[in-house]
């Protein structure tokens, strides 16, 4: 069972049991969502030779073949820089003709398809157009508006789900039993619904130790006065993903805040509740809206490639305002 995917999983096997699959597939998800690991368990699904109703059986000799990595109709191939080229393509594509050596399909997975550059998908596109029948092609993207048109009129779009955050918990508590419990809390409520994000989060101490910096930052900003400014501003020396990051973090604070002031316990940031509701009592429920909405065009300024020291100048005017 893939979790989180169940809905997924199901419309995929109702291929199976109505014998009408597709050539191509395009799976669209998030960071780690899994699409590597679903476009894997539907090839595998394929090729099996005797498919339950949860996808492979594990035990045939195709089934073994495939965990061992020595299918030999099955090919991954991962686009990145240096290897998203037209010869690329080409290159992965000279043994399509052949037709499988075992069983009734030859599937091609494309992860990071986004990453090929335009001629490279057009080189793509013919065998997207004209497949053999045995031919399946299962592509998967972090970004569909980088995949040509085309290429994704060629395929059918499967969209990873975001997993609740109760079968995220209950997934790091079986995968990461050490992890302190108030840190997988803030580990699936930044991992936006992916298993595979929350898993590498728990374990970030350097991203942990750069939300603790936020939040004293965030607490020095809600007794912000004009003097200290310039303090403030030496926050926004870093990356623009450092900037953007660190705003995010704020901005989950802010929404924290105001939930407690409006009665809402459903918080992001469990771990610094009380610090976070002390905090909240300083502010109208309009203010923290304001605050709120100033952090979030200012995340996205900067995101845009604005100037990251003045647009957090400018955010810090804005919020001098919006306190007073």
């Amino acid at each position: 069972m893939l979790i989180g995917q169940e809905q997924l999983q199901s419309a995929l096997m109702g291929q199976i049991s109505g014998g009408r699959h597709v050539h191509a597939y395009l799976v669209c998800g998030a960071p780690g969502s899994g699409k590597r690991t679903l476009a894997a368990w539907w090839a595998q699904t394929l090729l099996c030779l005797q498919p339950g109703k949860q996808g492979p059986c594990g035990r045939c000799g195709c089934c073994v073949r495939f965990a061992s990595g020595n299918h030999p109709d099955y090919t991954l191939f991962t686009a990145d820089k240096g290897k998203n080229g037209v010869e690329d393509i080409r290159t992965l594509l000279e043994d399509l003709p052949v037709r499988p050596y075992e069983g009734r399909y030859k599937i091609i997975v494309i992860a990071q398809a986004d990453k090929l550059t335009p001629q490279a998908q057009n080189a793509l596109l013919k065998s997207l157009e004209e497949p053999p029948e045995y031919a399946i092609f299962i592509l998967t993207t972090g970004n569909v508006q980088m995949i040509l048109p085309t290429v994704r009129s060629r395929c059918e779009i499967l969209h990873m789900q975001r997993v609740q955050p109760r079968i995220l918990k209950t997934v790091l508590q079986e995968r990461a039993p050490q992890a302190d419990p108030l840190r997988m809390e803030a580990a699936c409520a930044m991992a936006d619904g992916c298993i595979g994000k929350a898993l590498e989060l728990v374990g970030d101490d350097d991203l942990f130790a750069r939300r603790e910096r936020a939040y004293r930052q965030l607490c020095a900003v809600t007794q912000l006065k004009k003097q200290d400014v310039p303090g403030l501003l030496t926050a926004f020396k870093g990356a623009r993903e450092e900037n953007v990051q660190l705003l995010g973090f704020w901005l989950s604070m802010l929404r924290d805040m105001l939930c407690m002031k409006i009665g809402i316990q459903a918080l992001e940031n469990a771990d610094y509740a009380a610090e976070l509701e002390k905090n909240s009592r300083l502010f109208t429920t309009g203010q923290l809206k304001g605050m709120m909405n100033t952090v979030y065009e200012t995340q996205k300024r900067i995101a845009g490639n604005a100037n990251a020291g003045m647009a957090a100048e400018r955010m810090l005017s804005e919020l001098l305002e919006e306190m007073s």
